[in-house]
């Protein structure tokens, strides 16, 4: 081997030895910045940060590309940020509404205490002018009641006279007890009389209805010949338009019918078929119109008959019910009217003699019935205010314990989601950290990767050149 390419291969030997030890020491740093370089990553969701025994080296976090997930760690971090602000921010209106619940409860409960009192008063001034209308009614009903039984002792003479009266009426039937026969005469006299006027009446009412009745059945009667009279003439154009005149005989008696019709009606056989027809028409509403007069002449006549008959019944059986009286019966009647007046004079007399019992001190009883019955529902109202009151102090007392604990309970709540959002704070700074940190070793790590391959590039290019001067 000549000098020069000893002199070459010393160079190259040199130079890869060179190489050599600056790729160990590279390499070497690579390994002590892996080595020296753990991790920390902050879990958003259970808010723990990962210890060093669970740290990730470089190698792995570029594979699981670990500033993502330290990023999306960061922004859920940052979300879960502003979803405890807005709550905090909540639960200090929440504090705040409440607070104005607590100051405005005494001031709530006086309301409605002072609605309370008025209804209160209300039902007093009530029972008050109850009270003044029963005084007044029972003045009224005593007032009443003295005017009554002064007419009563009014009525108590009048019977004493009226009494006295109806003895006289029984001395003189005594005395007029000689004309009872001739009063019977008199009343058989008149009854027979009656009879032969209710026959009367009834015979008359008979003719005049069945004469009504008879001229409504001729009209009718006469309508029903009319319509026939249509139905012939019809009949008979209709034929003649139709040359149909087989049957001789048939022709000869309608021929008949239809010269019967016309005379009866007066009715010109040699005008138009629509006049006939016309006039026949005119004629059936005549009767119809003169049907309905006889109907309501009819009901009309109806009407006056039954009331004049029912009359004339009631007068005659009146008459025959009205017994003739004879001279014992007549002072049998007139004694039980005298004794009917005693009786009530009697209990008049009772009345009047016991009115103080009977009828004042019955007012009087109803009065302080009244009135006993106004003072209990005074009682009554005074008693249910007096509740009322007791169950609002007691409602006033839970409402205000209630909300002084939702304002502690609240408070505290927002203490912890103080606490809590201080935690995401110091998790977000860790994160934000540890990108930052992980950003300048990748750095790092990215220019020693890069003075590695291009010292092994060397190095592989020297030992070549070294290889090709030793084998030649």
């Amino acid at each position: 081997m000549d000098k020069k390419k000893q002199f070459q291969k010393q160079v190259l030997t040199s130079k890869l030895k060179e190489h050599t030890i600056i790729l160990s020491t590279l390499e070497k740093s690579y390994n002590d910045l892996i080595n020296s370089s753990n991790i920390n990553i902050t879990n958003s969701n259970n808010n723990s940060t990962l210890t060093n025994q669970n740290s990730i080296t470089i190698d792995k976090l570029n594979k699981l590309n670990v500033l993502t997930i330290l990023q999306q760690d960061k922004s859920s971090l940052e979300n879960n940020k502003k979803t405890i602000k807005q709550a905090i921010n909540n639960l200090t209106t929440t504090i705040s509404q409440l607070e104005y619940n607590l100051k405005q409860l005494p001031l709530d409960t006086k309301n409605i205490l002072t609605k309370e009192i008025n209804i209160l008063n209300d039902e007093h001034q009530r029972i008050e002018n109850d009270r003044l209308e029963t005084i007044n009614n029972n003045i009224e009903s005593i007032t009443k009641a003295n005017l009554d039984k002064e007419e009563l002792l009014k009525d108590i003479e009048l019977l004493k006279v009226t009494i006295n009266l109806q003895a006289n009426v029984i001395t003189n039937i005594q005395k007029e007890s000689h004309s009872s026969r001739k009063n019977i005469l008199e009343s058989l006299k008149e009854k027979k009389q009656l009879k032969i006027k209710l026959n009367n009446t009834i015979e008359n009412a008979t003719i005049n209805v069945n004469t009504f009745i008879q001229q409504i059945h001729n009209l009718n009667n006469e309508i029903d010949n009319l319509i026939e009279f249509k139905k012939i003439l019809v009949n008979c154009a209709y034929e003649n338009n139709t040359d149909n005149n087989t049957d001789t005989d048939t022709n000869t008696d309608t021929n008949t019918d239809l010269e019967s019709y016309h005379k009866l009606y007066n009715i010109d056989n040699n005008i138009l078929l629509n006049e006939k027809l016309n006039k026949i028409d005119d004629i059936i509403t005549n009767n119809k119109k003169q049907i309905l007069l006889f109907n309501k002449n009819l009901s009309k006549t109806e009407t006056i008959n039954n009331y004049t008959i029912q009359d004339t019944i009631n007068n005659y059986y009146t008459t025959n019910s009205n017994k003739v009286l004879t001279y014992k019966d007549t002072f049998k009647l007139e004694k039980e009217k005298q004794t009917q007046l005693e009786r009530i004079l009697d209990n008049k007399l009772t009345l009047y003699n016991n009115y103080q019992t009977l009828i004042i001190d019955k007012i009087n009883n109803e009065f302080k019935s009244k009135i006993e019955c106004l003072n209990l529902d005074k009682l009554n109202a005074d008693k249910r205010l007096h509740i009322i009151k007791l169950r609002m102090n007691k409602e006033y007392e839970n409402k205000k314990k209630e909300l002084k604990k939702q304002i502690e309970d609240t408070k505290q709540e927002m203490q912890n989601q103080n606490e809590y959002i201080q935690t995401i704070n110091n998790n977000i700074k860790i994160v934000t950290t540890t990108i930052e940190k992980t950003t300048v070793i990748n750095d790092e790590l990215y220019i020693l990767e890069n003075k590695i391959k291009k010292h092994k590039e060397i190095i592989s290019i020297t030992e070549k050149d070294l290889t090709i001067i030793t084998n030649h």
